[in-house]
């Protein structure tokens, strides 16, 4: 699936494929199961850009392995989380 982020340090959107689901990853010193994985660029100081896709919000950007190999946090685990809720729009 494609996916596409808008980091405020990278400076622009920038837009690959989820690579994997379920990535278990230790950053910060906190280990964070079930975060996404794909091609898309982030680089340092992009932490809480958005993850999305024709309209739809997917997460939000949270770490990588390298600028091409990037981790988000699923939207519905953000929400809770951070205790708040993404309007859901019928289409």
């Amino acid at each position: 699936m494609r996916i596409c982020t808008t980091g405020a340090f990278f400076g622009r959107s920038d837009c690959g494929y989820v690579l994997q689901l379920g990535v278990t990853a230790t950053y910060g010193g906190v280990t964070v199961k079930n975060l996404g994985r794909g091609n898309f660029r982030g680089v340092g100081g992009d932490s809480g850009a958005p993850m999305y896709a024709k309209h739809t919000a997917y997460g939000l950007q949270v770490a990588g392995y390298s600028m091409c190999d990037s981790l988000y946090q699923g939207i519905r685990a953000a929400e809770n989380k951070l205790n708040v809720d993404v309007l859901h729009a019928s289409s």
